[in-house]
């Protein structure tokens, strides 16, 4: 078995610069462009039989561009959700050190 791991494209935290985590931020219009063309490319260099992602909004539309190259239904899998960061999530990358004991 061959897995390709694909990362969503940029989102609105990266813009923001705050952490992610299970904060569920959609992708900009750049990661838009981004996931359309790896969906592309994916699709004109791979046999894709599976196709799972996490629930979040960013990879959801990343796995829609997919699917349409594609033609597979994702398969949403909450074990794939990024690491559930708590306090930090939505807090800038910036203040965080300074605001927030460890």
């Amino acid at each position: 078995m061959k897995l390709l791991i694909i990362r969503h494209g940029e989102s609105e935290a990266d813009i923001l610069k705050v952490h992610e985590g299970r904060a569920d931020f959609s992708l900009t219009e750049k990661g838009q462009r981004q996931a359309k063309k790896i969906s592309e490319w994916v699709s004109s260099h791979f046999q894709i039989d599976k196709l799972y992602c996490s629930p979040m909004a960013r990879t959801r539309q990343t796995a829609a561009l997919l699917k349409e190259k594609t033609g597979l239904e994702p398969q949403f899998e909450d074990f794939l959700m990024e690491f559930n960061n708590g306090l930090l999530s939505r807090r800038s990358k910036v203040q965080i050190p300074s605001r927030t004991p460890y």
